[in-house]
């Protein structure tokens, strides 16, 4: 999906159209990730 919208607790992905799901940070990689846009940005 696109990264629609970064929170600093996760990011916003649009999965299907009007549809958006929440990824927490804890989920973004396999390591710790301190920032959300150090990993996903607007349109990523």
């Amino acid at each position: 999906g696109t990264v629609v919208r970064v929170e600093p607790y996760g990011a916003f992905v649009n999965i299907l159209p009007g549809v958006d799901g929440m990824v927490h940070i804890s989920q973004l990689a396999d390591y710790r990730v301190d920032k959300v846009e150090d990993i996903a940005n607007l349109g990523d």
